[in-house]
């Protein structure tokens, strides 16, 4: 069997969503009767010192700082100092979590306790905001307070050595040589604590990006609400498993239907090409008699005038109507061909000769009382027997009376002249006659002109139509072909002069 994926997924869409649904009720069911979980959340602000000078070094050290801070909040021993101050060794679920894009820093606590749960947060967030200047305390204070020294010294250097070289310049008479060096040597201090200063502001920058300020922006809400975060992520995930498993069940069941969904493979198996196709209609359009605007009825009345003009369909003037298996629209499909005919000025008889389940004077809301079993028995009259119903529909011999033995009287002698004198009162007689397996059909067909297989699309099973294919061709040139209901596709045979011949 070749499969379409996407075809087979569409059309057992109701499976994968019912696995879906059900999957869904499960998990819905189970979190009615699990417990109830609270969640308070208190919110903290990592602000790193402001410098006049904010560069992109800056704010990628903010990250980094806070990213520590985070690991550093979920530490044992900050763990351990959270324990001590609830006194409890059962601590809730905690969680801290850094807003992207933002100085803001969450402290979340979960637990089935609510009063827990806050406390929790905001005694996490106090302590945080105790241990923040130590955890990002480092060791570039001592270094600034070194360089600090080192360039007190240099600035009393260069200020005495421009002292010196002040005295000198205004001596006289001036002493050129020692001028000279002495500006030399004042150079060199002025560049010794211009390096100095650079090197202790460098240092206080680093103190800066260094001491991160902690504080507490809001304490957690006194009374906590239900966490949903869980139960939704549980839905989601039920939903996916649900969907998986019904996608799974979906070509299960594709693999082992044997039920036929495509038109074109129906013809193959029967290896002809199908008289109509007939669409999908509504149950308000599936009768022309009394709904007759519908693709279903021009395509009914297309295959009424196909019948008249084709000069190889002309003379078959009895023509049976049998499904591959029960259900595949038979009685309904003769009723409305029935209908067509009448339309074009046709005297036209349906005989209902399906004894297992007769429609037929349903369909034209006509009684049952007496039909083709009374008169095949000899209880009543053809003429009497014969129901006419409104006009524009055809004539109707219902069964009758079914009894157990009724089946007998269709397969009787009696059954041969009867067709013989409806023949002349009519311009067709249409056979609805049972599923081709049972026996009377043989039976009834050996007295028909022409034999049309009626199968129902997404409703006939592989089987049933190679059987009833190879049944019906025994009957030669009397198997016309193929009427399929339901179909896809909305056609029917062209105009030919011959009735259609099964490929070879």
């Amino acid at each position: 069997m070749d499969f379409n994926y996407l075809t087979v997924l569409w059309r057992r869409k109701w499976i994968i969503l019912t696995a879906a649904l059900a999957a869904l009720g499960v998990v819905y069911i189970g979190g009615r009767s699990a417990v109830t979980v609270y969640e308070s959340t208190a919110v903290l602000r990592i602000a790193i010192y402001a410098s006049a000078s904010q560069t992109p070094a800056l704010y990628n050290y903010n990250d980094e700082l806070t990213n520590t801070f985070v690991r550093v909040a979920l530490s044992t021993s900050v763990r351990r100092d959270l324990a001590e101050r609830l006194q409890t060794d059962h601590l809730p679920d905690v969680q801290v979590d850094t807003i992207e894009g933002t100085e803001l820093v969450l402290v979340r606590a979960s637990d089935p306790n609510p009063e827990l749960t806050v406390r929790a947060a905001n005694t996490l967030a106090e302590i945080l905001v105790e241990q923040g200047r130590a955890l990002y305390s480092g060791s570039t204070v001592d270094v600034k307070n070194i360089l600090a020294g080192q360039l007190e010294r240099a600035k009393a250097d260069l200020d005495a050595m421009r002292a010196d070289y002040e005295t000198l310049i205004v001596r006289t008479p001036p002493v050129s040589d020692e001028i000279t060096l002495v500006s030399q040597l004042l150079q060199e201090k002025q560049r010794t604590y211009e390096t100095l200063l650079r090197q202790y502001e460098q240092a206080e920058y680093r103190e800066a990006l260094e001491t991160g300020i902690v504080s507490l922006v809001e304490y957690a809400p006194p009374n906590p609400v239900a966490s949903q975060q869980n139960r939704i992520i549980f839905y989601l995930l039920a939903l996916s498993a649900g969907a998986a498993v019904g996608v799974f069940a979906a070509f299960l069941v594709e693999r082992f239907d044997t039920r036929l969904y495509a038109t074109r493979e129906i013809e193959m198996i029967v290896n002809a090409p199908s008289l109509a196709n007939f669409p999908s209609t509504s149950r308000a359009h599936l009768q022309i008699s009394r709904n007759g605007i519908s693709p279903l009825a021009n395509t009914v009345r297309n295959l009424a005038a196909t019948l008249q003009i084709a000069d190889g369909w002309r003379h078959h003037k009895i023509i049976l109507l049998t499904g591959a298996e029960p259900g595949q629209g038979v009685t309904t499909t003769a009723a409305n061909l029935g209908s067509a005919l009448t339309e074009q000025g046709r005297k036209v008889l349906l005989v209902d000769c399906n004894l297992r389940d007769p429609k037929l004077n349903e369909t034209f809301d006509l009684p049952n009382d007496k039909g083709l079993i009374n008169v095949l028995a000899g209880n009543a009259e053809l003429e009497d027997a014969i129901q006419r119903g409104e006009d524009g529909q055809p004539a109707l011999l219902s069964t009758g009376p079914v009894s157990d033995s009724a089946s007998l009287l269709v397969t009787s002698s009696e059954i041969e002249p009867l067709f013989k004198t409806i023949r002349h009162l009519f311009d067709y007689i249409l056979i609805d006659a049972p599923a081709v397996p049972f026996a009377e059909t043989a039976n009834i067909a050996a007295h028909a002109d022409a034999v049309v297989l009626v199968v129902r699309r997404s409703h006939v099973r592989r089987d049933s139509v190679r059987i009833a294919t190879d049944l019906l061709t025994r009957f030669g040139n009397k198997y016309l072909g193929l009427i399929v209901n339901e179909s896809e596709i909305h056609s029917i045979q062209p105009f030919v002069d011959e009735p259609t011949q099964r490929r070879n």
